[in-house]
């Protein structure tokens, strides 16, 4: 709590805003992105976390798994739009 309050301060309400609309702008294009290769979402996301049907993901990316099994994809400040792109570059190799 006293980290979330920190950055509050540091960056502001609107700066914090800001760093939200990125991630979700992140996520809906990448949503779009694996859909275009035929990915179907397993949920429609109300926050930064994309999760589709299970599929090959090519090396050397690393992802994370639901317990049921969808490939979980947190769209994190770090995760900028340029990894967006090589991801799904890379799988678009792989499942177009």
């Amino acid at each position: 709590m006293v980290g979330a309050l920190a950055v509050l301060e540091y960056l502001g309400y609107d700066g914090l805003q800001a760093v939200v609309q990125g991630c979700m702008k992140n996520t809906r294009r990448l949503i779009d992105g694996m859909e275009s290769f035929g990915i179907p979402r397993a949920v429609t996301p109300d926050v930064n976390v994309a999760t589709f049907e299970a599929v090959d993901v090519p090396p050397p990316w690393i992802v994370s798994w639901t317990r049921k099994g969808h490939l979980r994809i947190v769209c994190m400040p770090h995760v900028h739009a340029g990894i967006i792109e090589s991801f799904l570059h890379d799988i678009g190799e792989m499942h177009a």
